[in-house]
């Protein structure tokens, strides 16, 4: 192994372990390729980091010797690099290596931690990426939403939003990934009743299909269409429910908790305030009093 700079060497990068379970992002093969042509342009400009593999490791018997901690990127585009033969053979004769830092000591959880702190940092990660890291910390390594949502600089309750979306199908998913539909449009179609939730998806697909504006607007005329189309053909005009499910409470709210993009002036704001604090007592996160309190700030402004 050639040292390069300080705690910095160079190595094969067929020597490096890429445990794909711990990739906590989904990379697309343009930005891959992207980043692999700028390497053999640039160099690498950052060293992945790397754990020592332990002796009986069953990736020794595969050739590896360190595992990666973070660095994903940077590892497939130098694989793709090295696959594709776009290194000068004359100066690396053993193939494009991957400059990497050593670390000991780390375990599992600190490595998915620093994983998804160097992910942050360098480039935001969409929200279907975050919905996984947000499931995967606390799934595999006990991570709480709180603490994910403070590493993702997110507040706690969009974290809990977010881990929603991966009940959405693949293809609505993939639309989110795309910036073509909205997230929390998502979110709010997947809270409906079954009907209208297949109703509001199909809603949102088509408009991120046609390239038309694409949100939680789509998913409430969806959801008026389907109750418009229940109601014809009646002799008689439906009656309004008398009360209202818990489940459609919660919808109304938490659709009017994030003023949408165009809708963000005082008056939306604060509405999205109001229903914010209406959300945390149903979710049983504030009692009465500190209802009142979200809820009529000038009462309370000044002492009695």
């Amino acid at each position: 192994m050639e040292q390069t700079t300080l705690n910095v060497i160079a190595v094969p990068v067929t020597s490096v372990y890429a445990d794909p379970a711990k990739n906590t992002r989904k990379h697309a093969p343009a930005r891959i390729e992207e980043l692999a042509l700028s390497m053999v342009e640039d160099g690498q400009l950052e060293a992945a980091e790397v754990q020592e593999l332990p002796p009986d490791h069953p990736q020794r018997a595969n050739g590896f010797e360190c595992e990666l901690v973070f660095g994903f990127r940077r590892h497939m585009a130098i694989e793709f690099v090295n696959k594709n033969a776009l290194y000068d053979g004359d100066k690396f004769p053993g193939g494009f290596p991957i400059a990497v830092r050593v670390v000991e000591g780390k375990g599992e959880k600190e490595k998915f931690l620093s994983n998804v702190a160097e992910n942050v940092q360098r480039e935001e990660p969409n929200p279907i990426d975050k919905a996984y890291m947000i499931k995967r910390g606390k799934d595999e390594h006990g991570v709480t939403q709180r603490e994910m949502a403070k590493r993702l600089n997110i507040k706690e309750s969009t974290a809990s939003a977010l881990v929603k979306l991966l009940d959405a199908p693949p293809k609505i998913q993939k639309r989110v990934v795309d910036g073509k539909v909205s997230w929390d449009a998502v979110v709010v179609a997947l809270s409906l009743e079954e009907d209208e939730r297949k109703a509001a998806l199909d809603a949102l697909s088509k408009d991120a299909a046609a390239g038309e504006p694409k949100g939680r607007a789509a998913v409430r005329a969806a959801s008026r269409g389907k109750e418009d189309a229940e109601g014809e053909g009646d002799a008689k005009p439906k009656k309004a429910k008398a009360t209202r499910t818990l489940k459609e409470v919660r919808v109304y709210f938490a659709e009017r908790a994030e003023p949408e993009e165009g809708e963000k002036d005082k008056r939306s704001i604060a509405v999205a305030e109001q229903c914010k604090a209406i959300m945390s007592y149903i979710d049983g996160r504030c009692g009465y009093k500190k209802l009142d309190m979200m809820l009529y700030p000038h009462l309370y402004s000044s002492k009695e």
